[in-house]
């Protein structure tokens, strides 16, 4: 075949998907009733209900125009998206409304991939929602658990929650992972975990511990009127009240 033939080729295959594109669009116009026919059946129903406020009639009335725009933006982005090299119609497409007046809308239509789907129209934002952070003992000797009002021998492998306290006895000891990183109790140590989502909140309210911490959200440990914030890095805090003298922390 000659260039000059399979140009001729090329340019009449273009011709004719473009003739497609507007024999279907035309097709869909056909189908779909007159906006003014469509108009007047609404009002002639709204109107046999005469317990319908004038409020509720202009609100029937405004719903109706925003549906109207909606369809004449679906209908003009389909056929933008459709208008293309007979290459292009080959691959996937996607489609973009004005969302400003879509937002929280739900609207059964025809797929583009081929038959129907429930497909959100609207802004879509995102809820980042951050995950609850590891947290369990890996290690318990002559520990308790308090929780909710209830104390209970803490045991390895314990998951902890929000609100927990644990304590340990002089001669005992206890090690929490904590999102990645842990804190490891010494004897007559008491802690208690107060948050675990988006970082790490504790509060040391006895005795001595040893706080590991990794890269990322923050990790803080609250001594009284003092917080400690650490975003990665290894410190050790003791808190202790000795009988006749102030806190010292």
């Amino acid at each position: 075949m000659r260039p000059d033939d399979a140009l001729e080729v090329e340019r009449l295959e273009t011709d004719l998907a473009g003739a497609g594109v507007r024999a279907r669009a035309a097709r869909r116009e056909a189908d779909r009733p007159a906006p003014i026919f469509a108009a007047a059946l609404r009002h002639r129903l709204v109107s046999r209900y005469p317990a319908a406020s004038a409020v509720e009639r202009t609100e029937a009335v405004e719903r109706e125009a925003v549906e109207r725009t909606e369809a004449a933006e679906r209908t003009e982005a389909v056929e933008r998206t459709e208008a293309v090299e007979p290459a292009e119609l080959r691959g996937p497409r996607v489609i973009a409304f004005d969302r400003t007046r879509l937002a929280g809308r739900l609207r059964w239509r025809p797929s583009l991939m081929g038959g129907k789907a429930w497909v959100a129209v609207g802004v879509a934002a995102a809820l980042v929602v951050p995950a609850p952070a590891e947290a369990l003992a890996t290690e318990a000797t002559a520990a308790t658990l308090l929780r909710d009002g209830t104390g209970s021998l803490l045991t390895a492998g314990t998951e902890l929650r929000p609100g927990d306290q644990v304590s340990v006895a002089a001669d005992g000891g206890a090690t929490l992972r904590l999102d990645g990183g842990y804190v490891r109790l010494a004897g007559g140590a008491t802690l208690r975990v107060e948050r675990l989502d988006g970082g790490v909140v504790v509060e040391q309210l006895a005795g001595r511990a040893y706080h590991r911490v990794v890269p990322g959200d923050p990790y803080e440990v609250v001594t009284g009127p003092i917080t400690w914030i650490a975003l990665g890095t290894a410190f050790d805090i003791d808190r202790t009240a000795p009988s006749g003298q102030s806190e010292r922390v």
